[in-house]
């Protein structure tokens, strides 16, 4: 069974003409309405831009002192389960 959810918010935007023609060509291209595609590619960014905030990348020295950490933490194991089993925000 397919739940669907009222959609009860408006945005407006205002855009070019040649912006509006790319958007629309792109959402034909995809089958979707323009107002379908443009949420859809909203929706993608604005996890991106999330996540973005949430992703951080270490040398490899630092990447061996958080391992060292972790692994001489006995409670580590337990809490980094406990934040990987959270969902993301977005989906709150």
């Amino acid at each position: 069974m397919i739940v669907t959810m009222a959609k009860e918010e408006r945005f407006q935007i205002r855009a070019t003409a040649e912006q509006r023609a790319l958007l629309e060509r792109a959402s034909a291209i995809t089958g979707n309405s323009l107002s379908s595609f443009m949420l859809s590619a909203s929706i993608r960014e604005a996890e991106e831009t999330i996540l973005d905030q949430r992703i951080f990348t270490l040398d490899d020295e630092a990447f061996e002192r958080q391992l060292a950490q972790f692994t001489q933490d006995p409670n580590a194991k337990a809490r980094l389960e406990k934040l990987l089993s959270r969902k993301s925000s977005w989906e709150n």
